[in-house]
Order: structure tokens, then C-alpha cells, then sequence
């Protein structure tokens, strides 16, 4: 039953995945943009970036934070929608704060700051910058991710930082 589950959802990433990476050229990031992706995560997830973010979490709080451009205005795009009950905190420092279920996640063309702590974590990201991983300590099984095009594996147990690029494989 909950194969039957995951097939669609892994399909639904693998075509949400080919736009933002046409997004990638257009940034201005050249052929140096990384990859991230993340299947059934279930712990904590940090990018630092600028590039192109999409993803969802089942259950869990995510911290967004948009970084002013350097020429000013807003050039890209930030959705974030939350279903059911959840609540939303704006705080001073420009960040939100989504504690809730079935939160989703469209950042496109803009410098950026995602935290995510919670469990259900489906996430693709084409950009340049950093990301932080760590498995939840009680996950049987913490889901798996793929850096820069390398292979899928575990979630890290310890928190651990990798860079965004391509020439960097894990």
C-alpha cells in the first residue's frame, strides 16, 4: 500500500524537478549549480542558497527567509502554502515560521535561507550555495537524499554540511 503511495509521489517530484532545473541557466549560475534532492526525509534540512527550491513536508515547521537582491525589487517567485491547521509567525528579521502539516514549498530565482525540522520531507533544489542535513535520532528509516547528481543515500545521523556544485559529489 504505501508503495503504491510513493510511486506517484516520486514521479510528481521527478517532473517538478526538470522545471527548476531549466530555471538554473537564467539565474546566471552557469554550468557551477548544484542538485539536491530529498525522498522521505524525517529529521532536520537546511539550504542556503540562491537558486530554485521546491518540496513539501507532511508534517513539521519551516523556516523561510528571503534575501534581498542586489539590484533591489523582487525578481522571483516565493509560494508557501500549509493545509489543515498550522500556524504562521512573521518575525522581525524578514523570517516566516510555518508549523503545520502538508506544508509546500516553490522558491524560483531568488537568494534564500530554508530550514526544515519534521518528518514527510520530499524536497529538489538547483542552486549554488550550502546545505545542512540531519537524520532525525528516533528514524527507523530517515529517507534518503542525492547530492549534485551522485548517489541516493541514508540521511546523515550527524549534522553535516555539504556544498552546492557541481563539482562536488558526496
Amino acid at each position: 500500500m504505501l508503495l503504491g503511495r510513493a510511486v506517484p509521489l516520486v514521479a510528481l517530484i521527478a517532473l517538478l524537478t526538470a522545471p527548476v532545473a531549466a530555471w538554473a541557466k537564467p539565474l546566471g549560475l552557469g554550468d557551477n549549480y548544484g542538485t539536491l534532492s530529498i525522498l522521505r526525509g524525517k529529521g532536520t534540512v537546511e539550504v542556503q542558497a540562491t537558486g530554485a527550491l521546491i518540496g513539501q513536508v507532511r508534517k513539521g515547521k519551516v523556516k523561510v527567509k528571503i534575501f534581498k537582491n542586489k539590484h533591489g525589487g523582487d525578481h522571483g517567485q516565493v509560494i508557501i502554502r500549509m493545509r489543515g491547521q498550522g500556524t504562521v509567525r512573521h518575525k522581525q528579521n524578514g523570517t516566516v515560521v510555518y508549523d503545520g502539516r502538508r506544508i509546500r514549498i516553490r522558491i524560483v530565482d531568488e537568494k534564500f535561507r530554508v530550514q526544515i525540522n519534521g518528518g514527510g520531507i520530499h524536497l529538489s533544489a538547483v542552486a549554488q550555495g550550502n546545505c545542512t542535513l540531519q537524520a532525525a535520532p528516533d528514524a527507523a528509516d530517515p529517507g534518503v537524499f542525492q547530492l549534485n547528481i551522485g548517489p541516493y543515500q541514508a540521511l546523515p545521523p550527524d549534522q553535516t554540511t555539504y556544498p552546492l556544485n557541481a563539482s562536488s559529489h558526496v
